[in-house]
């Protein structure tokens, strides 16, 4: 039987809970001991009374707001505020905390918010909604969830969850129809966490990053729906076995949008839109101190929308410090206003069923450079007054069955495939055709400098009518091209 204050409470026929002589409130399933915040007293003072190590659910009932901060949730407590907002008071002060505690649910019913009142200054220490750290020499077991809940206005990371570091992680985190809004520092901070969801989840108007994970594993983000503030998501710092799903971004990031860096390994994006970025969608970074370039990352069926700058970036370090194993497949490009694909410093680069389509681009469709192991397979490259796919210093590449289309190059100089100081480039099965009106691309496959060895076989050219077919240099092969 569940406990509760009768002279306040009363308990319904359907099993749910409500003030006395209200509207019955839907508390869900609840099997652990309930215990309801009393008139009078702090929501700490409330936790307090429960009988120390039961695991028990305190209720925050309905009414005006809480001014309270700096409380401590201790293990096996599942904290349900209904239809009420606790706000925090004194700078510094985090409004939750879970230090070293495991099994903890703050949930919330109706419009449940922690609110940072505007309280604090970013950049200093607290000042979040909720901080769960937990510490040790080896793997620590959160079990920790958050979930209906809307965190406002906090000048520190409206949820921060941070594990031993060291190569020690916090078990267990789920992140859970949550809204996270004007947080001026981070959205959602997760250090040194394993076996996270972040799902069914906003964030609105925030600062630096909306989500970040830093040095996590094993982890799943999925519909998410990020508008306004910095960069939408950022898959950091050596963070391995990602997956990040169903997400729009909208966001003012003068980096990228999404983007997995620093070293991080086996990372998918899936159906992810980012929309107006102002300068690139998505990519890949490296770490500018050590060697940590990102390796195994794939972006599948996503969308960039009037990306201002590269709509979909695969970089490494340097000529000597590569990325490793980036996969675009399925991507598409719409309305962008410059580079469309562009890949730099990369061992082993995929780009798959792509699309250029419509805007104004006034570069390439995809800029390749200082990239071995190329594969080009299948896709539409439209660009405007560039090559449509221009390969430089490339070694061991393969363009086949790209469409290349010039809808407005403006004359001279390009080409629908440009191949320069590479060798063993194959292009093969490409349709290659100029669309503009005044029908002036020079070229339809060129190769300049000391490219060497590279072969051009059966590709369709007619489509460019007053343009040189194939030129090349070096020790090439053309074969059965259809000029």
């Amino acid at each position: 039987m569940s406990r509760f204050d009768e002279s306040e409470w009363q308990q319904n026929p359907d099993g749910s809970v409500s003030p006395r002589g209200d509207a019955p409130v839907d508390m869900g399933e609840i099997s652990k001991s309930t215990y309801f915040k009393r008139s009078g007293e702090t929501v700490q003072q409330a936790l307090n009374r429960m009988p120390t190590g039961e695991s028990a659910n305190l209720v925050i009932p309905p009414g005006p707001a809480i001014d309270e901060d700096g409380i401590d949730l201790p293990s096996g407590t599942v904290l349900t505020i209904v239809n009420r907002t606790i706000k925090q008071t004194t700078a510094g002060n985090n409004i939750l905390n879970v230090d070293d505690e495991s099994h903890v649910t703050i949930r919330g019913v109706g419009d449940a918010t922690l609110d940072g009142n505007g309280v604090g200054t970013v950049g200093n220490s607290g000042n979040r909604g909720i901080r769960a750290t937990y510490s040790g020499t080896s793997d620590q077991t959160a079990n920790l969830r958050v979930e209906n809940l809307t965190v406002n206005d906090t000048a520190g990371p409206g949820i921060a969850a941070s594990g031993p570091s060291g190569g020690y992680y916090a078990t267990g985190v789920r992140i859970r129809d949550v809204t996270i809004r004007n947080a001026r520092q981070r959205g959602l901070n997760l250090y040194y966490v394993s076996d996270f969801t972040v799902q069914d989840t906003r964030f609105e108007s925030g600062s630096v990053e909306n989500i970040l994970t830093a040095q996590s594993k094993d982890g799943s983000i999925e519909n998410i729906t990020i508008d306004g503030g910095g960069i939408a998501i950022d898959v950091g710092d050596g963070s391995r076995d990602v997956g990040v799903r169903d997400v729009v971004a909208k966001t003012d990031s003068q980096g990228y949008q999404i983007q997995a860096e620093k070293g991080s390994k086996r990372v998918t994006f899936e159906r992810c839109y980012s929309i107006d970025a102002p300068t690139g969608a998505f990519g890949t970074a490296w770490d500018s101190v050590g060697p940590d370039n990102p390796e195994d990352i794939t972006f599948k069926d996503c969308v960039a929308i009037n990306a201002g700058d590269i709509a979909f970036l695969a970089e490494g370090k340097s000529d000597a410090d590569r990325a490793k194993n980036i996969r675009f497949e399925n991507c598409r490009i719409i309305n962008g206003s410059s580079y469309g694909f562009r890949g730099l410093n990369v061992d082993g680069l995929v780009l798959e069923d792509c699309r250029v389509v419509g805007g104004g681009y006034n570069r390439s469709g995809a800029v390749i450079s200082n990239v071995s192991e190329l594969s080009v397979r299948g896709g539409l490259y439209a660009e405007q007054s560039n090559s449509g796919i221009k390969l430089g210093s490339c070694e061991t590449a393969e363009v086949a069955g790209a469409k290349v289309q010039n809808n407005d190059q403006k004359g001279g100089g390009v080409a629908g495939i440009q191949v320069a100081d590479s060798e063993a480039v194959s292009i093969h099965d490409c349709d290659l055709r100029d669309t503009q009106s005044t029908a002036t691309q020079e070229y339809g496959v060129e190769s300049i400098g000391s490219s060497d060895w590279n072969r051009v076989h059966d590709c369709d050219t007619r489509g460019v009518v007053n343009a040189t077919p194939v030129t090349l240099v070096g020790a090439n092969s053309v074969k059965h091209n259809n000029f």
